[in-house]
């Protein structure tokens, strides 16, 4: 086969000459183009706002593909720039804004299901927006706390060192040999408290000393001392009250040899079950008069009633502060006790039972539920321990290592701004009596505000001074562990009640995505959680920010107006302030609220709901939502960056898809018999409910009347 003819030296010239001016007028084109308008080889395709997207976008998207050319890099530098916010927390936000609605429901159908309808795709069981925010939290901390590391912080090492112990104690290879160096160290304790009849066989009455007793068991710094107990979380002061020994497992007599026989003690079984029979009885006298308070008495009623019982000696044996007089004149002027049978009664009360009560059965009463008290099972998860104990230096760990400061300056500012805004509710309202307005304003303006994180244990080494005392050392067992921490944290809780807003930052579960409203003292607080994306970032728009969480304060301040809350005044005192006239105006104004919520048509329980009990979180989410739109509506948005996805997006109606988020979930957890008890309503109504009440939603969306989310009858507050 023969082969083809090979070209001519003038054919190839001519070719080449060809390619060379195409090269040329290719090259020209470019570069004329690409002044103006870079080349698009593949049209972008940026997202509609009605269409949800399956994946996240890139950091930087752009809506053109660019050539590669010095004009690429001229056009880059002249052209406007795209107000679109881009942060990785704004792109994760757009993400849930598209992926989780069902633009296939009509808005003014159901908006939950338009909003969150496929929450469930995308998401892992029981899994909210809340719910994700404390795993991740729990996650990072238990992520440090692995690490085996040491740092120049008391504080940080202390919490790393209990976190380790606890979890050696839970092994299942050493745990048995634990528990038992765990009872024989209590019975050395009991040994050094004090006086009990199975630790000496030639026991006597006259060795029994009642104070000495309490104050032994104070020294360790156990708040729970059988006939009474101090609790600091009442109302954040130091409650004299009693504990209900009824609500701890009760133990056997062969429980109780078990624990005696680990120290070498063989004690008569016949003697055993005799006394265990007397002490039962003494507690069921005791629980006869541990009816609910009837008010408050002072620390020198209480010592009148009951003069046996030196309750200054021990109080303040607790704090540390038998020499410590200012310490003591602090805490003093806190201390609260419970009006109850059990101190006051006038016939009989606890100082006739321990004047008519064998010191044997006493000294029984004391020991075995001391033992009945240290057997309760802890927490077995080694995390929560350190949340419960540790919940500063957490608290802490976590803002520095994870956590964008700016966010609480943002954070206080916009409490201010929803404050202002419900103020102005109050006095635009046309029902509520100029002294009711007065007094409504005045308690907005004296609430308190505790945001995230105190600045003053910001700074290196500012911790340690508070956990120095704890003196830990790596040769403790972790019951040793316990016991210091059990003191300490009982000394400083006490030791925090003058200065309440630390102690409320303590005892509010600070590291939880969660806010709240202290009513006892008009007083609010946002958890970092709750400063942190998914529901708040100092990158997010203004509206979304109060979307996220501007309701969520809203909602809590709100709460200082439910119900229950509005019988309080500024101070957070039991206080009615309101006229007749407008008391009985909200309570028609409530009951079309709980109404609604009984005739809700839930998803998952019908319309077997009960209003009455979920009233106060229903009230709190109106006013929530009402003064954040408010807030929203009255600032200028037009210079705020688009989220991806609604550049051309009505604000508006982003508004309300922003604020539905944080309530989508999976569906019911539970069946209607526990839904019922709950304080909460259901999620669907926390949208559909609260939305269906307010004229602006309805405008927004343009849902005509009659249709579900906007019935011709509304319930209004204010």
């Amino acid at each position: 086969m023969p082969g083809k003819k090979p070209p001519s030296s003038l054919t190839t010239g001519l070719s080449c000459l060809i390619i060379v001016v195409m090269a040329l007028i290719t090259a020209f084109i470019l570069m004329m183009t690409g002044r103006d308008n870079p080349i698009v080889l593949v049209p972008a395709k940026p997202w509609k706002s009605e269409t949800p997207v399956t994946s996240r976008p890139p950091i930087k998207a752009s809506t053109t593909q660019k050539v590669p050319t010095s004009a690429t890099k001229t056009e880059e530098t002249t052209r406007k720039p795209r107000n679109v916010c881009e942060s990785p927390e704004c792109i994760a936000l757009a993400h849930q804004l598209h992926n989780w609605k069902n633009p296939s429901v009509d808005p003014c159908e159901d908006f939950y299901e338009y909003s969150c309808g496929k929450f469930n795709e995308h998401s892992l069981p029981s899994s909210s927006r809340l719910e994700r925010k404390d795993k991740l939290m729990n996650s990072m901390l238990n992520k440090f706390l692995a690490k085996n590391e040491t740092s120049n912080s008391i504080s940080e090492n202390s919490m790393k060192l209990f976190y380790r112990k606890c979890k050696d104690y839970y092994n299942p290879k050493t745990y048995r040999k634990l528990v038992i160096e765990k009872w024989r160290e209590v019975i050395s304790i009991f040994r050094e408290i004090g006086s009990w009849p199975y630790l000496d066989e030639n026991w006597d009455d006259s060795e029994l000393d009642l104070n000495d007793a309490f104050t032994g068991l104070a020294n360790y710094g156990f708040p729970f001392l059988t006939f009474f107990f101090l609790n600091s979380a009442e109302n954040y002061t130091v409650s004299v009250a009693t504990i209900s020994m009824e609500k701890v497992e009760k133990l056997t007599v062969t429980d109780f040899k078990a624990v005696l026989t680990l120290s070498g003690i063989v004690p008569d079984e016949q003697l055993l079950e005799d006394d265990l029979k007397l002490v039962d009885e003494l507690e069921k006298d005791i629980s006869n008069l541990s009816s609910e308070a009837d008010g408050e008495a002072s620390l020198s009623d209480l010592q009148a009633a009951v003069p046996s019982i030196d309750f200054e000696r021990i109080i303040r044996h607790f704090i540390n502060s038998s020499k410590d007089d200012e310490t003591w004149s602090k805490v003093k002027e806190n201390v609260m006790v419970s009006k109850i049978p059990l101190f006051f009664n006038q016939t009989k009360n606890l100082e006739t039972i321990l004047k008519s009560t064998p010191k044997r059965t006493i000294a029984n009463y004391i020991m075995f539920n001391f033992v009945r008290i240290l057997n309760m099972h802890k927490n077995t998860d080694c995390l929560k321990e350190v949340l419960n104990d540790f919940s500063f230096p957490a608290l802490r760990v976590l803002v520095q290592h994870y956590f964008d400061r700016e966010n609480l300056q943002i954070a206080s500012e916009l409490v201010d701004n929803i404050k202002g805004h419900l103020i102005n509710t109050f006095e635009n309202s046309t029902w509520l009596h100029p002294e009711t307005k007065k007094n409504a304003i005045r308690k907005v303006e004296m609430m308190k505000k505790i945001i995230g994180y105190p600045e003053e244990y910001d700074a290196p080494g500012a911790l340690d001074k508070m956990y120095e005392s704890l003196n830990f050392s790596t040769s403790d067992s972790y019951f040793q562990l316990d016991l210091k921490n059990f003191k300490f944290n009982t000394q400083l809780t006490l030791k925090l009640t003058p200065m309440a807003s630390l102690l409320i930052m303590r005892e509010s579960k600070n590291l939880a995505a969660n806010a709240f409203h202290l009513r006892s003292r008009n007083w609010l607080g946002i958890n970092i959680a709750l400063l942190d994306d998914p529901f708040f970032d100092s990158t997010y728009p203004k509206y979304a920010q109060i979307a996220g969480v501007g309701a969520i304060i809203g909602h809590e301040i709100g709460h200082g107006f439910d119900p229950n809350g509005r019988k309080r005044d500024e101070n957070g005192k039991e206080n009615d302030w309101w006229t007749p006239e407008d008391s009985a105006e909200y309570d028609r104004r409530a009951q079309c609220l709980i109404d609604q919520y009984d005739e809700f048509d839930d998803p998952d329980f019908g319309k077997n709901l009960n209003g009455s009990i979920t009233i106060g979180e229903i009230v709190a989410d109106l006013i929530g939502v009402d003064v954040a739109w408010k807030t929203y509506k009255s600032l200028d948005m037009s210079a705020e960056p688009s989220i991806i996805g609604f550049e051309n997006y009505s604000l508006d109606k982003l508004f309300y898809q922003l604020k539905a988020l944080n309530w989508c979930g999976t569906g019911a957890e539970y069946d209607l018999e526990d839904q019922l008890k709950f304080v909460h309503p259901t999620e669907s109504f926390r949208i559909n409910g609260i939305f269906s009440n307010m004229k602006s939603f309805a405008e927004t969306f343009n849902c005509p009347v009659g249709s579900p989310m906007n019935p011709e009858k509304k319930c209004e507050l204010f």
